[in-house]
Order: structure tokens, then C-alpha cells, then sequence
């Protein structure tokens, strides 16, 4: 094989580019490469980095001539990557996303279950599974700490598959399937119809799927699982609702626009009755059929789990039974409503 002076292959060898990524690219090499993304100018991140500008600006020319083309294109108002460059970053923090994930599971193995979990839900989640579930892992294992942040099951996807979260805990949508990722279903968490305290409906004693549509909906964000099921409940029930223009996840904020709009919305039953308790809306009596996919731990398929990822999935299982015999007890406990079906 024939080689050129510094070492590299030749024509008739691999291509200089995976020689590089494979004999010289260093986690410097990856951390420049983020730094700039990251505050989008040279000097800020020769600062963040600790060297000189030109330092930075040699290792992103000695990346790009390695690559075969430039990783950032610099204009007026900043340092920008383009495509080529936001493949290589992207890929970048995958990998310091793993070093981070092996340090937590090297502390696991050294001292039982320590270090850190990062989890990702949805709101659907945060309002019971995720917090029951934490408070059993915690109480087993008083030296972890545990990371929890919310978002929409779009917004999150990218981020697991990123490593920035171990495990996320969102509403699965009914047959979607996706291959790089294993659904753990745990919970079908019921809905229902909520509107402020003093909305015309409120202290109604039957409901009816019309009277619903001759009101304004706050409705979920586009493309979110639940609002694909609340699409497919408005088709069941042959209703054209109307709609604010308003999209909200948060179920506070829609408390206070259910009472400003006079508007409906739905909601997950654990976070309707928390609020309706404090007085903050009202639920109405409205039977809705079982179109809302299942609360589902979420991993990527072919990355193993650690054990306290699997220590939690574990607490997840056990919050989900003890939420269906709640939700048992409290059917029993209490006469049936009248309800439109």
C-alpha cells in the first residue's frame, strides 16, 4: 500500500477522510467542533476553550481538509456549520454522549446504583407515572440522582436518540412504529373533557358530543400524539369542533384560558382532578372511548440499558399497577354518573 509522507494512505488506499476519523480525530477535535456551533463565533469559543482564535481556526481548516469539505461557513452575523459540518457535529455529541453515559455506569458498578439518570417525559406523564416512579427509585436508592425534564414526545425523540436522556416516558401513539426505538407500554392513563369552573357545561349532568362542538377548543400541538387521537375521537364522534387558534401543553396555563376563552380541553383524569380539586376547572361528564395511545417507557433498541435505566422501568411497571388499582378502587368507590356514551 502506498503511503504519502505524513502517514497517510495513498490513491489506492481508504479515502483520507476515514483515515483521519479513524488514526488522528481527537475528542479536541469534537469539542472545537462544538464550541463554535455552540456560540456561533470563533473568538467566543477560543475564549470558551481556553486558547487562541487562530488555535481554533487551525483545527477547524485541519478537520475541513480531512473531511474533504467546509464544516462552517462564516458570514455577518456569525459561524455558522453547514450540512457536512452539522453531520459531523451531530455525531459529535453522540459521542460525548456515551463517554458521559459509560463515567455514570462506571459508578453504578463501583458503588450500586449512583451517578445519574436522566429522564425525558411528556406532560401526560410528569402528572403521575414519572414522579411515582422516581420516589420508588429514590427511596431504594438514596445515592442516585435523578434528572427529570419535560417536553412533547416530539421534542424529546431526538434528544434520546442524542444520549441526553437514558430513558423518556411520553404517550405512545396507537400503531406507530419505530425501529431503532423499544416501547415499553406501562399505562393506559384516561382522559377527559375539562372547562373552567363557571363555563356554561360545568354543572351540566349530561353532555352531549354536539354541545362540546358549539364551544372553542385549546387543543394540543399539531402533529403530538394526543392530538392525532383527539383528531381521531372528533371523526368517531362525527364533530367539527371550534378552535381558539390556541395550542397549549401546559395544563395550568390552560386553566387560566379555559376561564378567560370559555373554551374546552382535554386532559389527562390525574391532572383534571389535582385541579379540579384547587378549584381551578371542572370535569365534564363525557364518556370518551379508548382511542388515547398508552403511557410507554421509551429507549433506543440497540443500546443497552444501565442498570439504573432498568431499575426505573422497573419502579415505571410498578407506579402503572398501582394506577390501575386507583383507578379500580375509585370506580367502585362512587356511584355511576350519567354520562353521554
Amino acid at each position: 500500500m502506498s503511503m504519502h509522507r505524513d502517514g497517510s494512505p495513498g490513491r489506492d488506499a481508504a479515502p483520507r477522510a476515514e483515515w483521519f476519523v479513524r488514526q488522528r480525530l481527537k475528542l479536541r477535535h469534537l469539542n472545537v467542533l462544538l464550541t463554535v456551533e455552540e456560540t456561533q463565533n470563533i473568538g467566543r469559543a477560543a475564549r470558551e476553550l481556553h486558547t487562541s482564535q487562530p488555535a481554533v481556526s487551525k483545527t477547524i481548516k485541519e478537520i475541513e481538509r480531512a473531511a474533504g469539505m467546509p464544516l462552517f461557513e462564516r458570514r455577518a452575523n456569525g459561524t455558522f456549520p453547514t450540512s457536512g459540518g452539522q453531520t459531523l457535529i451531530r455525531f459529535a455529541r453522540e459521542v460525548f454522549g456515551t463517554l458521559e453515559r459509560a463515567g455514570r455506569e462506571l459508578e453504578s458498578i463501583a458503588g450500586g446504583l449512583t451517578g445519574t439518570l436522566s429522564v425525558g417525559c411528556n406532560f401526560s406523564a410528569a402528572a403521575y407515572l414519572v414522579p411515582k416512579a422516581v420516589v420508588l427509585l429514590k427511596r431504594a436508592n438514596p445515592m442516585l440522582s435523578i434528572r427529570v425534564r419535560e417536553g412533547s414526545l416530539e421534542t424529546l425523540l431526538p434528544e434520546l436518540r442524542a444520549r441526553n436522556f437514558d430513558v423518556i416516558v411520553a404517550r405512545w401513539p396507537r400503531g406507530r412504529q419505530i425501529t431503532d426505538l423499544e416501547e415499553h407500554a406501562l399505562f393506559e392513563q384516561p382522559m377527559c373533557i375539562v372547562c373552567a369552573p363557571n363555563h356554561p357545561l360545568a354543572q351540566a349532568k349530561r353532555v352531549s358530543w354536539p354541545a362540546l362542538a358549539e364551544f372553542p377548543w385549546i387543543l394540543p400541538p399539531q402533529g403530538s400524539a394526543v392530538r392525532d387521537d383527539l383528531e381521531e375521537l372528533f371523526r368517531l364522534k362525527r364533530i367539527k369542533p371550534k378552535q381558539t387558534g390556541i395550542e397549549c401543553t401546559s395544563f395550568f396555563a390552560n386553566s387560566v384560558l379555559l376561564k378567560e376563552l370559555g373554551a374546552i380541553a382535554v386532559a389527562p383524569v390525574a391532572v383534571a382532578r389535582h385541579l379540579k380539586a384547587a378549584r381551578l376547572l371542572a370535569i365534564l361528564p363525557v364518556r370518551i372511548p379508548p382511542v388515547f395511545g398508552p403511557n410507554s417507557a421509551i429507549t433506543v433498541r440497540e443500546r443497552e440499558a444501565t442498570p439504573a435505566t432498568q431499575s426505573f422501568i422497573a419502579c415505571l411497571s410498578r407506579a402503572a399497577s398501582l394506577g390501575r388499582r386507583d383507578q379500580r378502587t375509585a370506580a367502585t368507590a362512587r356511584p355511576p354518573r350519567n354520562s353521554n356514551p
